[in-house]
């Protein structure tokens, strides 16, 4: 089912008189003062601004045609470009997105989205933090290296901002797009409900169909490996898995490992292994009654005294004294 092309006036891909407005004064050199004056650069958007009690999810279409804007908001923002190309310039880098990308921006980030066509259709969904994090975070395992990676991504002090997920001609990622997109229009008390449904389903078939593709401002354009299949045999082999073992997977040196290893999330490959189990024998004690001896086998170890001292020198305690504070 494809929203977007079953009605035309849901979506027109005619210009509006504004956007005819606006590129006939662009290329004529004529600007907006009096409008763009009022937003001064960097304009910085507040989530009570956009955003009426008690919805978390606005979706618009973007305008053409409309001078660079630059500003930053305290909410997320995911850019979709569902046809044609576009420019989006996010922190100082120039964003080339085509049809079926989508780039999700940080709260924070300056940035600027410029659509010069007729052609060209982009949308811009806008999220309230707090339902980002529950959307985009309750996918991943609360404690798994995989979500620390990219919340250190988008959250980080380098300065990345954004994440570029590109989806191609993906029926179903852009099928729940369209949903949110019509759902927006609607009105109802179950609105709200409905929307931040969907999006934590986009969310959950964005990163099953595309998370090993996402565009990472830093990543190495040289690199065959992408870092969310390292940390995914990570997660996945925690058990048993050696750096000698892992770099004869990806047909690496060890030393070559070790060093995207320590890149990409910056720690050794034993300091996260060790992270992983630690969160995985927490998540046992708290949900489990299963014996001590059970758990530290689950999560690697072969002897109980092993895994005794391991959790104490993560946690600070023992994992009796642990279970008894928060076990169930």
């Amino acid at each position: 089912m494809d929203i977007f092309y079953d009605d035309q006036c849901f979506i027109p891909e005619d210009l509006t008189e504004r956007e005819k407005w606006f590129k006939n004064n662009y290329f004529s050199g004529i600007v907006r003062d009096d409008e763009l004056e009022k937003y001064p650069a960097p304009y910085k958007m507040a989530e009570q601004d956009f955003f009426d009690s008690p919805y978390d999810v606005s979706v618009v279409r973007h305008e053409r045609y409309t001078p660079l804007f630059f500003h930053e908001h305290e909410f997320i923002e995911m850019v979709f470009a569902f046809q044609g190309k576009c420019t989006n310039e996010i922190s100082g880098k120039k964003v080339e997105m085509s049809a079926g990308d989508v780039c999700l921006i940080a709260p924070g980030a300056l940035h600027a989205l410029g659509v010069f066509d007729d052609r060209t259709l982009v949308f811009n969904y806008l999220i309230r933090t707090s339902t980002f994090e529950n959307s985009f975070f309750s996918i991943l395992s609360s404690g798994s290296i995989l979500a620390e990676f990219f919340r250190n991504i988008f959250y980080g002090e380098s300065g990345n901002a954004y994440l570029l997920f590109a989806t191609g001609n993906d029926p179903e990622t852009r099928y729940y797009l369209a949903r949110l997109y019509e759902e927006s229009q609607r009105s109802g008390g179950d609105k709200n409900n409905m929307m931040n449904t969907l999006l934590t389903l986009f969310f959950l078939v964005l990163m099953r169909s595309h998370g090993n593709h996402v565009i990472l401002p830093d990543k190495d354009p040289d690199e065959k490996i992408h870092p969310v299949q390292l940390l995914e045999y990570m997660q996945e082999n925690y058990r048993t898995a050696s750096l000698k073992d892992m770099a004869g997977h990806f047909h690496y040196s060890e030393r070559h490992m070790k060093r995207m290893i320590g890149k990409y999330t910056g720690r050794t490959f034993s300091d996260n292994i060790m992270r992983i189990r630690m969160d995985q024998a927490r998540e046992l004690l708290e949900r489990t009654r299963l014996p001590l001896n059970e758990i530290a086998h689950r999560v690697g170890y072969g002897e109980p005294s092993g895994f005794r001292q391991a959790f104490r020198k993560f946690f600070g305690e023992t994992p009796s004294q642990f279970r008894q504070k928060h076990g169930g």
